[in-house]
């Protein structure tokens, strides 16, 4: 009937202005031993749908901090999982390859109204250019040694936090939080609470979205 074709086709314009703004966005997620999570976390599968993405699928749960941020183990919840605490200790997610992007960008936390971060640990790095000339004894005692080789830079790291690159390498600081704890803002816990979803805006202003606006959202990070 032309009724029936009206409705669909206005079913297929509507998916049509999903895909081209981004993929639909579930209001929350089942992540394992967590229980029901929702923005501004999402999982690694939709990293798109939040801030901070989550590998619900392993035992040991990892969180990744933005969009193209770094990997932490995330360890403990509290607060009926409004407040985690997330850490490196090893540097294990520090030496891999993809940590390339992000110390080449110069490492920053994600800016959000949604939640905020506590560095509790920062840990000294430095990035040098490729082909730096560092002091010979520096890397024969362990002072100072390669962590990861980047192509244009190398990553290294001290486990003397008094150690300062000479100025004369034209090495960078990168202070990397090892341990830290990630908080959901208050007015982000309270939109959850009240059966709304919380939103980052592109200006960055704060924005609780009423569930009976769907059960469906399209969420779209700043990019910072």
């Amino acid at each position: 009937s032309i009724g029936l074709i009206f409705l669909m086709s206005n079913f297929v314009l509507l998916l049509s202005a999903q895909e081209q703004q981004g993929q639909a966005c579930p209001s929350s997620f089942q992540c394992g031993s967590l229980g029901l999570l929702s923005y501004p976390f999402t999982t690694d599968f939709q990293p798109h749908c939040g801030l901070c993405a989550i590998n619900c699928t392993e035992p040991e749960k990892t969180i990744r901090l933005g969009r193209h941020g770094p990997w932490y183990n995330l360890n403990y919840s509290f607060s009926d999982d409004k407040v985690f605490l997330v850490d490196d200790w090893s540097l294990f997610h520090a030496v891999n390859p993809d940590m390339c992007n992000v110390f080449g960008e110069g490492f920053r936390l994600p800016r959000s109204s949604s939640i905020s971060f506590t560095v509790l640990i920062i840990e000294t790095m430095w990035r040098c250019p490729n082909g730096t000339r560092l002091s010979p004894e520096n890397e024969n005692n362990n002072t100072l040694r390669r962590i990861i080789g980047c192509g244009r830079f190398n990553v290294y790291h001290s486990h003397d936090s008094e150690f300062i690159v000479p100025n004369n390498t034209k090495c960078s600081r990168i202070q990397y939080p090892k341990a830290l704890v990630l908080e959901v803002t208050s007015e982000c816990s309270r939109c959850t609470t009240e059966g709304g979803r919380c939103q980052d805006l592109s200006n960055g202003e704060f924005k609780c979205d009423d569930k009976k606006k769907g059960t469906l959202i399209t969420c779209f990070p700043p990019n910072r």
